[in-house]
């Protein structure tokens, strides 16, 4: 019988841990980290310092401030200015993302007409400006069609994946957009 201590494994010996929030949390503050294990280290937010002990490149990624002005104007009907918008926003984010941020706001919009909490966890990160604005955004909408609205994203994201979809995901976007 083989001894399993000596096999080889099939998958590569080198660690990589991705850690979130790390920096930004008080409690961390003097924490070591080993040395020898791959780390990426994602923060949500802009960080005013940095441990001086680790290495580390920094990446930020920036969403384009056109983003917000585009996913603030989608409402019935206006689509003569947002669709213009998210031409423009595609210009500089690839589609999967600009995809992205659209179920993210009209997720919102549903959670934002929900009775009962004015803040739910998914909007910990917003200021209360932000969650009026979804609410006000909403309200041109019918609750039952934000309800559908978002399971056909939700069927344009899984005929994407699956490769049901005749058409790529931009064109797709396009033509949901077009018919709100």
């Amino acid at each position: 019988m083989e001894d399993l201590g000596s096999a080889q494994s099939l998958f590569n010996e080198k660690r990589l841990i991705i850690v979130e929030n790390f920096f930004s949390n008080k409690k961390n503050k003097d924490r070591k980290w080993p040395d020898g294990i791959e780390t990426i280290f994602y923060e949500s937010g802009k960080l005013s310092s940095l441990p001086k002990n680790i290495l580390l490149e920094v990446k930020t990624f920036d969403l384009a401030p056109i983003v917000f002005k585009f996913l603030d104007s989608i409402s019935p009907g206006n689509q003569q200015v947002f669709v213009p918008l998210y031409y423009k926003y595609l210009m500089s984010t690839p589609t999967e993302l600009a995809f992205t941020m659209i179920v993210r706001q009209f997720r919102f919009m549903i959670l934002s007409l929900e009775k009962g909490s004015d803040n739910p966890s998914d909007f910990s990160n917003l200021a209360s400006w932000q969650l009026n604005k979804l609410k006000s955004q909403a309200s041109k909408f019918e609750q039952e069609k934000l309800v559908l609205i978002y399971r056909n994203l939700l069927q344009i994201d899984e005929e994407t994946k699956t490769g049901k979809s005749e058409l790529p995901l931009e064109s797709r976007l396009e033509l949901f957009l077009l018919t709100l």
